[in-house]
């Protein structure tokens, strides 16, 4: 598994916060797009099938307590980067 870099799970966090709070602001299709957008994203980047699972995995990498399963996990990539 590829890891995702602390500095893009640390800007997909920030999108996710901001798409939420857009979306509790007002819950309209464009708003409901951007959480979805995101929060798939954000799946994808933790190898997550939730959000809230997702957060979880997020917070626990950023923490640290994350480390030792990144040497196995494979490179880190950063946000927006093409692989393959």
């Amino acid at each position: 598994m590829i890891m995702t870099s602390s500095a893009a799970l640390r800007s997909l966090l920030a999108r996710y916060a901001i798409a939420r709070f857009a979306y509790e602001e007002r819950a309209d299709p464009a708003t409901a797009r951007r959480l979805a957008e995101v929060s798939r994203t954000l799946c994808a980047a933790t190898g997550a099938r939730s959000v809230a699972v997702a957060l979880a995995v997020a917070d626990a990498r950023l923490s640290g307590s994350g480390r030792g399963a990144q040497a196995e996990a494979g490179p880190v990539v950063e946000e927006g980067t093409a692989i393959g």
